[in-house]
């Protein structure tokens, strides 16, 4: 089964559980739109944290396409929050690996996105 997400035009909607600091669970959606544009891919979206005042964080990545012979490419983002991140997508088997860090060196971190069906 070939990875979908990211290399494939399309909108992606996502929902699930989000566990703050006191691990109250609250509810969370979000979609995502990828665009194949050239020179870069554009992926933007939202999450929304459904509370009674629902948050939403914003985000829109400039992906370097994917080369033919490449598992991995980078992407730049800018977040209101983080500041400008710059990061790897790795495709390893049905998972992709997101690794960012901002551009001062004060937060980093590691996405997974694990594809479970042609759509998923």
């Amino acid at each position: 089964m070939t990875h979908t997400f990211l290399l494939k035009e399309g909108l992606w909607k996502a929902k699930g559980t989000y566990y703050d600091d006191k691990n109250n669970h609250i509810p969370v959606e979000g979609e995502t739109k990828i665009i194949h544009s050239s020179p870069k891919w554009i992926n933007e979206g939202f999450m929304r944290i459904l509370t009674e005042n629902p948050i939403e964080f914003k985000n829109q990545y400039e992906i370097q396409p994917f080369n033919d012979k490449a598992d991995f490419t980078t992407w730049e983002s800018f977040n209101p929050g983080l500041g400008k991140l710059f990061g790897k997508f790795m495709i390893v088997a049905d998972t992709i690996i997101s690794t960012y860090i901002s551009e001062k060196g004060d937060y980093s971190g590691i996405e997974c996105m694990l594809q479970t069906g042609e759509t998923t």
